[in-house]
């Protein structure tokens, strides 16, 4: 390791300015030498990345020495994370304790940065993160790769990237390997002598009878079966044990690294996280890594190292190292850990091994020709350098720093053709703002000219993808963009022909109408405060191409979902979100929902008129008609949502206990002698209460059909069905909610069911309203929910009927009668020229705006 100056060996093809927390954001704070076991330098710590990073900019000739003239800007925050390792080994084997705080530095660090222009005008796309340390707390984690921007994130493991999916990885950064702190020398892999076929030493969970093993994540569950199995065989030649670096008579690292050169194949499993640093070091060692899962170890560099060349990989298909039942378990041991623990590497088909039981695992690599053997170890002395930050012997610089620095100055490139290094984006010969972007992911056409009632608070152009980008335009005249215009198709509840603009999901078509009602919208791009991305006509082209494929077998050319990607690949952006549900936002929390964007309701594709909740006789007590999974003994039933689980659970307790004054059953519009969805509303209108339960997702138009119809909602969970507009509709006073403890609606084994049936919906499909806690009854089964309904004082029902009345027009897209606009609408633009003032009071919008100044903010 270099300690001195270091000279650049060549330019590379972009300069990186490295921003040191203390220098430039003028905190002085010091790191000092972690403590450990043995003596261990701060670079050495097996998490040191962001250390040799710095020295691979360096190397490679990429180091700017001005920050205004870098292309990015690499936040090296190595001092604080060391500084954090050290206090934790201090507080948690010393017993020392003090006031200092290294991740909320991290954090003010971030606070910092995120102020400065070149973020706000790059959305931090300019800038190179690296929360590497897996088990950072999640305030921090978001403060270091915050997901409402764009920077470029160097991590250790892909839960701690923004976006759980392989194919998402590269565009949000890099998943590096950690830093051996006991440095190989060179190798070859056919030199060693290695007698032993098999070496493992890591920490384990307990044996499964101690209790205490259900609160360990699943890789240390996997780690004890593997090692137990092993045990087991009684072979000479697989040494496979428990034991971890720290634990009281550990084996010395050295004496680890020595005998993973002895062993033919090293044994690389997930433990507390994904990732560790055993797969480098079998690497280095000439060792052949076996990764085994679900669920799996991270697998670092995947598009710049063939692993599937030098690594073995075996799936066990008999998995018993999750808790089925989660309640009794933790977040790291659920079923959902074998998927969102998934494999980092695309494999070919042959490259993946499968066994059905861990004992297997052994004979599977002693079956293994010596051939394949050779050709792994031949494959493992061409690219384990490329996992080590130090460079290879007779080298002057590092493979794995030249790599991260390629990737680094692609990512530049990347920006630069895209021209966020300039000081306007060209978009129709205009200039836009990424922050002031907003998309919809779930909606006028003007029926009739619409004067604007009065002037609003902020400016928003709507943007067609057609006029603004050249996309493909719509024609819902043809009946391949839109085919229930002039034939009943059915579709979406409907017994006559429905126009596009009655469509349930036609939300992006009304918000236009709304922001023409309300005053707001903008003639020219240029000074507008917000821009619109108007999709609806792709959105029901999609939804008119769904129903010519799967009813009527029709195949054309047509792509409107690419057309919605290609707009927004036009659109660099971290935009304002409006959708249907809180599934589809970035971040997964109530806390976090306001200042995504908002959860709308759906359009109700019948308009209701003017109601009084009072007015008509309410002979049903509770009605519902919806989609239901089969009947709990029909294997089918494993593959429906937990949503639709709980439909048929609940209609088929209320269907044991018939009373003429229940309407509860299972059907749905478009299955064959369903209700006419007139008749649906009608009878909606003829009930107190209408359930209103999740099913394949959280969102449906139950909720607002419900309301408008003068039908007490009762939500009915977990999960939860989506609670739309929670802080604009007082939901606790309108509707009931009832909570029921115990949920037999989910698959506890989740290699059974699906992803949207497994333990962890209960939580991830949560409630959208802060409620009071009397606002929510608690039941024990689902047998007692009739009886909170019948239970229920005349004068609550009747003060929820009055909750109704004042209220339900806010979940409708007409203006209610003698009204000339939607309350609904009045609501939606308010929200949007209160975000757009927050980025005017954050200088994110210019309050006088002038197009050459404008331009000079674009990123």
């Amino acid at each position: 390791m270099i300690i001195g100056p270091v000279q650049s060996v060549e330019q590379a093809s972009c300069s990186i300015y490295v921003l040191d927390p203390a220098r430039d954001l003028g905190d002085a704070r010091v790191t000092g030498i972690l403590g450990g076991t043995e003596p261990l330098q701060h670079w050495e710590y097996q998490q040191a990345v962001q250390f040799w990073l710095e020295q691979a900019i360096i190397d490679n000739g990429a180091r700017a020495d001005r920050l205004a003239s870098a292309d990015l800007i690499y936040v090296n925050m190595h001092c604080y994370e060391t500084w954090r390792a050290g206090k934790w080994w201090q507080t948690f084997r010393e017993g020392v304790v003090d006031a200092v705080n290294p991740e909320l530095y991290m954090q003010q660090t971030m606070h910092h940065l995120r102020s400065w222009p070149q973020w706000r005008q790059s959305n931090g796309s300019r800038f190179v993160v690296a929360p590497y340390f897996p088990a950072t707390p999640m305030s921090t984690l978001a403060a270091q790769r915050p997901c409402s921007s764009s920077p470029f994130i160097i991590t250790s493991e892909h839960t701690l990237l923004c976006t759980q999916k392989r194919e998402a990885h590269a565009q949000q950064g890099l998943i590096l390997p950690y830093v051996t702190d006991t440095h190989q020398q060179g190798f070859d892999p056919l030199v060693a002598t290695r007698d032993t076929l098999l070496f493992h030493r890591g920490g384990c969970a307990p044996p499964p009878p101690d209790p205490k093993a259900w609160r360990f994540a699943s890789g240390k569950l996997l780690r004890r079966a593997v090692v137990d199995a092993a045990q087991a065989s009684n072979a000479t030649d697989v040494d496979v044990r428990c034991g971890c670096d720290i634990c009281p008579g550990a084996l010395p690292h050295p004496q680890l690294l020595a005998r993973m050169r002895a062993s033919r194949y090293c044994l690389v499993l997930a433990g507390d996280r994904p990732s560790s640093r055993r797969g480098t070091e079998a690497a280095l060692s000439g060792c052949v890594p076996v990764f085994v899962g679900p669920p799996w170890h991270t697998v670092a560099l995947a598009e710049d190292i063939d692993h599937a060349a030098s690594s073995v990989f075996i799936t066990v298909r008999h998995v018993t190292w999750v808790v089925a039942n989660a309640s009794q378990g933790i977040g790291e041991n659920h079923p959902n850990v074998l998927k969102s623990w998934y494999l980092d590497a695309d494999l070919a088909p042959g490259d993946m091994l499968y066994v059905d039981t861990v004992d297997q695992i052994f004979d599977t690599l002693r079956a293994l020709p010596p051939k394949v053997l050779a050709a792994k170890q031949a494959a493992l002395a061409r690219q384990a350098y490329r996992q080590y930050w130090l460079p290879p012997p007779g080298k002057t610089r590092s493979q794995l720093g030249e790599i991260v620095v390629k990737r680094l100055c692609d990512h530049a490139q990347t920006l630069k053709d895209g021209f966020l290094f300039f000081s306007l984006v060209g978009l129709a010969g205009q200039g836009i703002w990424s922050k002031r972007l907003f998309k919809l992911t779930s909606g006028s056409v003007l029926i009739g000219p619409v004067q604007s009632v009065e002037q609003a608070s902020c400016s928003i152009y709507v943007l067609d993808p057609a006029r603004d980008l050249g996309m493909p335009a719509c024609n819902y005249a043809d009946p391949a963009v839109w085919p229930h215009a002039l034939k009943v198709t059915g579709l979406l509840g409907g017994t006559e022909p429905l126009q596009h603009w009655e469509y349930q999901q036609a939300v992006q078509f009304w918000l236009e109408q709304a922001i023409i009602d309300n005053g707001a919208r903008a003639d020219r791009l240029a000074s507008a405060d917000l821009i619109y991305v108007n999709m609806h006509c792709y959105e029901t082209w999609r939804a008119g191409k769904w129903w010519q494929v799967f009813r009527e077998k029709v195949l054309d050319g047509a792509d409107p979902e690419l057309y919605m990607q290609q707009t927004m690949n036009h659109l660099s952006a971290s935009p304002f979100i409006i959708t249907s549900e809180h599934t589809m936002f970035c971040e997964q929390s109530l806390d976090a929902h306001a200042r995504q964007g908002l959860i709308l309701p759906y359009v109700t594709d019948t308009h209701q008129e003017g109601f009084d909740p009072l007015a008509t006789t309410r002979d049903t007590l509770l009605f519902y008609r919806g989609g239901c999974a089969p009947p709990p003994n029909d294997p089918a039933a494993l593959h429906f949502a937990s949503g639709k689980l709980l439909r048929r659970a609940l209609v088929d307790t209320i269907q044991a206990s018939p009373a003429p004054d229940l309407d509860v059953q299972c059907a749905c519009d478009l299955c064959p002698g369903a209700l006419p969805h007139a008749e649906v509303l009608a009878r909606m209108r003829d009930s107190r209460f209408c359930l209103v339960l999740a099913g394949d997702k959280p969102s449906s138009r139950r909720d607002s059909e419900a309301a408008l119809s003068g039908c007490v909602p009762v939500l009915v969970g977990p999960p939860w069905h989506t609670v739309a507009l929670a802080d604009d509709i007082d939901h606790g006073a309108s509707s009931v909610f009832v909570s029921v403890r115990r949920a037999d609606w989910v698959v506890a084994n989740a290699s059974l069911g699906v992803p949207d049936n497994h333990p962890d919906v209960l939580n991830s499909w949560y409630l959208d309203a802060h409620l009071v806690p009397s606002s929510v009854i608690q039941v024990d089964s689902l047998a007692e929910v009739l009886g909170v309904l019948r239970g229920m004082p005349p004068e609550v029902l009747a003060a929820k009927q009055a909750a109704l009345a004042r209220q339900a027009y806010r979940q409708y897209w007409l203006p209610p009668p003698g009204e000339t606009r939607s309350q609904l609408g009045e609501i939606v633009v308010k929200r949007l020229c209160d975000h757009a003032q927050m980025l005017k009071d954050r200088d994110i919008i210019p309050p006088h705006p002038i197009p050459h100044r404008r331009r000079t903010l674009l990123a």
